[in-house]
């Protein structure tokens, strides 16, 4: 659950890797505003999310929990 005033932004970016130790080297996806519909990512074992918070100076974004539904096939 994101807040964001006017003035601040959240964006989120994923990257997946088949070992945790290879997640490093793996490229993240484009960032999107929360709330957005996520890329499509290759479907492998682990999976990482990164946030970046963008404020005004005057408004700060809060995270209060992330929520991410993946499934492999």
């Amino acid at each position: 659950l994101v807040r964001v005033a006017p003035g601040a932004v959240v964006t989120i970016a994923l990257r997946t890797c088949d070992a945790a130790s290879a997640c490093a080297s793996e490229a993240w996806s484009g960032e999107f505003a929360s709330g957005n519909s996520l890329p499509g990512v290759v479907p492998r074992r682990f999976v990482q999310y990164r946030l970046r918070f963008t404020t005004d100076g005057d408004h700060e974004p809060a995270v209060e929990r992330v929520q991410l539904d993946y499934a492999t096939r």
